[in-house]
């Protein structure tokens, strides 16, 4: 395969911790960037932050598909971000602590508990597919090659392109436009109060519903607040049951320290993860806890802060 040249672009990667906003708009843009970002792919660095001169039309709720185009050719998906807050390089650092960042007009911050590790997925067949909404709808290629001049700009994707993007992302686990309703598909906790109640209710009935099928008696300990959701028998064995729920396909959500705690202490502990909870087919996964704690990392996204009794100064 012959060598393409690079277009030049606004500098992209990942820094800092994410600010804690709601999504409530659904576009998704395919943006650029330069094939040095490949030592940062390479370490699966986690995409709270991005920036560029041209993120001027993005809005909170947007989400950016982040591309690259490889020396060798090869259109690679590396990184979605979905847009929780835009703002300059100056109040950016003062939100991320620290003072590293890139020159760049425009520095999006996360939607906390959407970020995810960059990675390397080979898109070049999707290439063809992909449209975009204006007159030049779609990527010229050439002997199946992407001309590079055409990803120097910042573009909206359609609908059903973002949805192509979103099934090669690790199976469509983002927080994209659900195919029926046309809106978001949050993990748990991080949609509007509302909807999150909706959530988890749905997701507890799913889950009481499934585990009752393979033969478990199940009880609700909700309002007792002991770390879990579902007291659970069957025969001489016992499952404690917290529920997460996702009306999209997200597979990340808050926990409380009780919840970890219990996790980590019991081993009776089960995670019950519901995805598409609101929808006629919910998904859903038990898993008991070392299968748990292996499978998930834990990140903390909030601190309570208490006056200390006696402080000098």
């Amino acid at each position: 395969m012959e060598p393409v040249s690079i277009p030049e672009s606004a500098h992209c990667g990942p820094r800092g911790r994410p600010s804690a906003l709601d999504t409530t708009m659904n576009r998704h843009f395919l943006s650029y960037c330069k094939p040095d970002i490949r030592g940062e792919v390479e370490r699966g660095e986690l995409a709270h932050h991005w920036a560029s001169n041209q993120y001027r039309r993005l809005a909170r709720g947007d989400t950016l598909w982040l591309v690259t185009l490889w020396p060798e050719g090869r259109l690679a998906l590396i990184g979605r971000v979905v847009v929780g807050r835009i703002t300059d390089r100056a109040k950016a650092e003062r939100i991320l602590g620290t003072d590293d960042l890139w020159e760049a007009e425009y520095h999006v911050i996360a939607v906390p508990g959407t970020e995810s590790a960059l990675r390397d997925l080979d898109v070049s067949d999707l290439a063809g597919a992909l449209r975009f909404e204006s007159d030049r709808d779609r990527l010229k290629l050439t002997d199946g090659l992407v001309n590079p001049g055409q990803l120097q700009t910042m573009r909206q994707l359609t609908e059903p392109s973002a949805r192509l993007l979103a099934q090669r992302w690790d199976g469509s686990k983002g927080c994209v436009a659900d195919s029926q309703e046309g809106r978001i598909g949050y993990g748990a906790g991080f949609g509007p109060a509302e909807q999150n109640r909706e959530v988890e209710a749905a997701a507890v009935a799913a889950a009481t519903r499934e585990l009752a099928a393979r033969g478990w008696r199940v009880r609700s300990v909700e309002r007792d607040r002991v770390g879990y959701d579902l007291h659970c028998r069957r025969r001489r064995s016992e499952l404690h049951v917290e529920v997460k729920g996702s009306s999209g396909g997200l597979e990340t959500f808050f926990m409380t320290d009780g919840e970890l705690r219990r996790a980590k202490n019991d081993s009776d502990f089960a995670l019950c993860l519901v995805t598409h909870a609101l929808s006629a087919e919910p998904e859903l996964e038990v898993l008991r806890r070392n299968r748990f704690l292996r499978q998930f990392a834990f990140r903390a996204v909030t601190f309570q802060a208490v006056r200390k009794k006696s402080v000098d100064g």
